[in-house]
């Protein structure tokens, strides 16, 4: 924990400007973190951003020289940006006033699993392309079907996608780190099957050709599945050749049989 780190958390920046004219490194990467859940090679501003601290704390980083568009690569290969994990929609402000390129990550595929529907908002607004998807392959409707089970915010987060040209049907297409993870993954299915499988590996297994829906049906996220099916979300089969509601039954969401059974017969 560095004194930069230390004075970010406390929200002191007056102590950080001062740190900053004594020689400190306001793009310094973070590392041995992990296990207060922040990833190795963040910058000062991402954690800023990560950590919910208040927008001016992101200005004054940004204001002695902070670089808004550093990438971080994340083991999984995602481009991480400050923009990416912004919380709060005043981070978004204050990135939008400094120049920020918001369409580099792009930042709603991180946003929309980590932040409030008010931030998803305000990225939106912030002309932020709801189809967009990272040079993994993966995008916003992707990411919030993995990750909105649990939030409340999940469902007002995936309506605004899908008003925002989100494509329900568009199918995840994973490339390099990520698809080799997918890889990994299929060995498993192969050996013991999706049902004999961790939770990560049945998710990563699933995920070359999967819809939103698909996605929404392997995690179990019933507002979500209602939701996409609403919105006219076809049974696409992903590249395995599951179904959303093969999908949910490997996962032991059974629960769900009837809801995607009911709306395509």
């Amino acid at each position: 924990m560095t004194g930069m780190l230390c004075a970010l958390f406390a929200g002191e920046g007056d102590i950080l400007q001062t740190l900053v004219r004594h020689g400190a490194d306001v793009n310094a990467r973070i590392s041995g973190l992990g296990h207060l859940g922040y990833s190795d090679s963040l910058t000062l501003l991402m954690v800023a951003a990560y950590s919910s601290q208040e927008p001016k704390i992101l200005s004054t980083l940004i204001t002695s020289r902070a670089d808004p568009d550093i990438v971080c690569v994340s083991e999984s290969g995602s481009m991480v940006t400050a923009a990416w994990l912004a919380s709060q929609p005043g981070h978004v402000q204050v990135l939008l006033e400094k120049r920020a390129d918001l369409a580099a990550s792009p930042p709603l595929t991180g946003a929309v699993a980590v932040s409030s529907a008010s931030t998803v908002k305000a990225l939106l607004e912030a002309r932020c392309d709801a189809g967009a998807v990272s040079p993994t392959g993966f995008g916003p409707m992707y990411s919030v079907s993995f990750c909105g089970r649990g939030s409340p915010d999940a469902p007002a987060i995936l309506q605004m996608l899908l008003s925002s040209r989100g494509d329900a049907n568009a199918q995840a297409k994973p490339s390099g780190l990520l698809y080799k993870e997918c890889l990994r993954a299929r060995v498993s299915a192969a050996l013991w099957g999706l049902e004999g499988c961790t939770v990560y590996q049945r998710q990563m297994a699933s995920l070359p050709g999967a819809t939103a829906l698909s996605i929404a049906a392997v995690m179990g996220d019933k507002r979500l599945v209602r939701l996409l099916l609403e919105h006219d979300a076809e049974p696409i089969a992903n590249d395995r050749g599951d179904s959303p509601e093969d999908l949910a039954r490997a996962a032991g969401h059974m629960d769900l049989l009837p809801l995607l059974s009911t709306f395509h017969v």
